[in-house]
């Protein structure tokens, strides 16, 4: 009868023992469930945050021939380029090139700074020539998995245009949208080649409207995802 009751004790304390570990495990299970959902929701935030953010980078040429009306109007036409942005999801880096490649401002979204960047982009040393590679320096730059946008603007011939249209090329495999300007003596051949579309050469006075037409065509691309 002893035994039997010490074996009865046993298996009450085996029953609870069991009762125990099959709750911890239940905990455990629900902890690692509740981690899995946490995980799953900031990286579905993260993921909503790449997919609203746009990148741009504004590549200007400040070579020697870009002097004078011509970097006026091309500090003009780029304040009102950026101006035309919701700076709450565009990032944008402003780049001067002439001999060599500089960012003057990197992934920026404050107005104010882009507008004082832009506004002393000529006075960054980068030589007076146009012998840069901007679209090899600066393309891999870019963040993945948001809209990248490259502007160029420029006034001349450049020094490298193989390997520039090479550069393009695989810039524009890799998912960058490459917008060309030239204005001046620029090469409309070079323009259309290095370009996602078709190259745009414009006199002067419509550098202002053309780079607004530009943003506009982002913005409808954006809002379509055909930048994606």
């Amino acid at each position: 009868m002893l035994e039997k009751a010490k074996n009865l004790v046993n298996d009450m304390k085996d029953t609870a023992e069991r009762k125990k570990e099959e709750k911890a495990q239940i905990k455990k299970e629900q902890q690692e469930q509740a981690e899995k959902l946490e995980r799953e929701r900031q990286e579905a935030l993260e993921q909503a945050k790449r997919n609203s953010k746009i990148e741009i980078m504004l590549v200007i040429d400040t070579s020697g021939s870009m002097s004078g009306s011509r970097i006026s109007e091309a500090r003009k036409s780029a304040k009102n380029f950026v101006n035309e942005f919701d700076l709450s999801r565009t990032y944008i880096s402003v780049i001067a090139f002439a001999d060599r490649t500089a960012f003057a401002c990197k992934w920026s979204n404050n107005k104010s700074e882009l507008y004082t960047t832009i506004d002393g982009i000529y006075e960054v040393d980068v030589g007076g020539a146009t012998d840069a590679q901007p679209i090899r320096d600066s393309y891999k730059k870019f963040s993945k998995d948001c809209p990248r946008i490259m502007v160029i603007l420029t006034d001349g011939y450049w020094g490298n245009q193989n390997p520039e249209i090479r550069a393009a090329d695989d810039a524009k495999r890799d998912g960058v949208v490459i917008y060309a300007i030239g204005i001046g003596e620029a090469d409309e051949n070079f323009l259309n080649k290095i370009s996602s579309g078709k190259g745009k050469k414009v006199d002067l006075s419509q550098l202002s409207q053309t780079f607004k037409e530009v943003a506009s065509s982002i913005a409808t691309e954006v809002s379509t995802n055909s930048l994606r």
